[in-house]
């Protein structure tokens, strides 16, 4: 595993091609471990809740719902035709989401017909 290093010191990059492979394969590329706690927290800030990747798929899980929603009412899809994983899952989603617009924390026009 290599890591590039910004002029701070901070891990920027992270590969596991050998930097004279890369592009950017020159200055500030060194070989660390793959289980180095420095990777480990460079990559949690890629994926942690504050990441943009984060903070956008959990619009895009709605997104999704709705999705799903759409093509079963059409009958493109099928419920049955999803993997049962898959149906544990929405079914979840749809009783909590019952069970919060029943209580009144979700906004009702958002959300109406959506369950």
């Amino acid at each position: 595993m290599f890591a590039k290093r910004n002029a701070q010191g901070d891990i920027v990059a992270v590969s596991q091609e050998s930097p004279e492979l890369l592009v950017e394969g020159r200055g500030n590329w060194i070989s660390m471990t793959s289980d180095a706690e420095e990777i480990r927290r460079f990559g949690a800030g890629l994926i942690g809740a504050d990441s943009i990747l984060s903070q956008s798929d959990l619009g895009f899980i709605r997104v999704l719902e709705d999705l799903i929603d759409l093509l079963l009412a059409r009958s493109v899809i099928m419920f049955t035709d999803l993997p049962p994983a898959a149906q544990e899952k929405l079914l979840a989603r749809r009783k909590a989401r019952a069970g919060m617009q029943n209580l009144g924390l979700l906004d009702d026009e958002r959300d109406q017909g959506l369950i």
